[in-house]
């Protein structure tokens, strides 16, 4: 099997060989390997969650929005606070 790694949100995931290793971008000693049975087996929930975990991901980045909104809202008040 020669697929390349990907690596998203802080995460490696890489399949070598038969198994699947989840490691994390700023720890690379902290890392997870499973074997294909258990990486198809943890496939196989994630599938059945899909649409919460879906759910759960749009509110993580809808909350993300609104912070970085209300970052550039302070930044907007201190700047005209500065000008006056």
């Amino acid at each position: 099997m020669d697929i390349a790694p990907i690596v998203v949100h802080g995460w490696r995931f890489e399949l070598t060989g038969a198994e699947l290793v989840i490691s994390s971008e700023q720890n690379p000693q902290a890392q997870l390997r499973l074997s294909a049975r258990a990486a198809y087996s943890l496939l196989d929930y994630l599938y059945q969650y899909r649409d919460d975990l879906h759910n759960a991901a749009r509110q993580e980045e809808d909350t993300q929005v609104e912070v970085q909104k209300s970052e550039m809202r302070t930044n907007n008040d201190l700047d005209q606070a500065t000008v006056e």
